[in-house]
């Protein structure tokens, strides 16, 4: 379950399931993840976005191996391991008052400190030859190759973003038939932080009547790369999936449109997806789908 991906008013019914009646959609009874899970595992991931009331609550399911689903007040026993997983430090979030400590010692049995991938560069190889073959598996493409030149650039390169991020590119280099649109996102990360120095003004106003292409170009990458990724198209493929490619070009106009509010905010997430019109664990997700990092 992806803590930072489900709306907190939504993660409780999500995690502890619900009455029928709880709520206005709740038309049936539903079991919880954790329910359902009794007996085995559940995996909580990007836990330090859960909200302190939750923490409370995902408390109890710890310490007493029970909880009350939305709208019951009936407990539900359940034996479950829970794996959790973060990229924030949570002792700091505990210093400062955003992670219950109670809950981190309870959580913090047995601590499993994964580095992130510019620290294990000797994983990648692996990791990008485990990703096209999982793609070229899922869209039936088998003759698509990572050349030497690219999974040497691949290795040099920092990945601000991580794993997700290397899956994100080899996954497009399958969709699109072709290395070439990756080649420009290798350098994102020190355009992005170029970027940080342009004036004000030359961030987009955010008028939702206003076209794409009235976005103005600046060094932190502009709509042209999406013409570029559009140019680099395989056609001599037996398939071209037109819904993958309208999503692959859908993520690389998010990113250039986040990058540009953040940097017209100084970086205040909180600010800027309010701006954006999403919520701030939705910002956060999507930052680190995209491999955005403040410099």
């Amino acid at each position: 379950v992806n803590c930072a991906a489900i709306p907190s008013t939504l993660l409780e019914s999500e995690l502890f399931g619900y009455e029928k009646g709880a709520f206005t959609s709740a038309v049936r009874k539903k079991k919880g993840k954790f329910e359902v899970a009794s007996g085995g595992t559940i995996f909580l991931d990007e836990i330090s976005e859960m909200s302190p009331r939750l923490q409370s609550k995902l408390l109890q399911a710890v310490q007493d191996g029970s909880f009350s689903p939305v709208g019951s007040e009936k407990d539900v026993e359940v034996d479950v391991r829970i794996i959790s997983a973060t990229n924030q430090d949570l002792e700091r979030a505990v210093r400062e008052g955003n992670f219950r400590e109670d809950l981190f010692f309870r959580l913090n049995v047995v601590n499993i400190h994964l580095p992130p991938l510019r620290e294990r560069k000797e994983d990648i190889p692996a990791l990008a030859g485990y990703f096209l073959q999982k793609f070229s598996d899922m869209y039936n493409k088998k003759d698509v190759k990572i050349s030497d030149s690219l999974m040497e650039r691949f290795i040099e390169y920092d990945w601000p973003g991580n794993i997700r991020q290397l899956e994100n590119f080899v996954k497009r280099i399958v969709i699109m038939g072709s290395e070439a649109i990756v080649q420009s996102e290798l350098s994102v990360p020190q355009r992005a932080a170029m970027s940080l120095a342009e004036p004000v003004d030359n961030v987009v106003a955010m008028d939702p009547l206003r076209r794409a292409t009235d976005v103005p170009k600046g060094n932190g990458g502009n709509f042209e790369d999406i013409d570029h990724l559009i140019e680099n198209i395989d056609l001599t493929q037996e398939v071209i999936p037109l819904k993958e490619i309208a999503k692959v070009a859908s993520q690389r106009a998010e990113r250039l449109v986040i990058e540009k509010v953040l940097n017209h905010v100084r970086w205040n997430r909180r600010k800027a997806a309010k701006i954006l019109d999403i919520s701030y664990k939705a910002l956060l997700y999507k930052m680190k789908e995209c491999g955005i990092v403040e410099d």
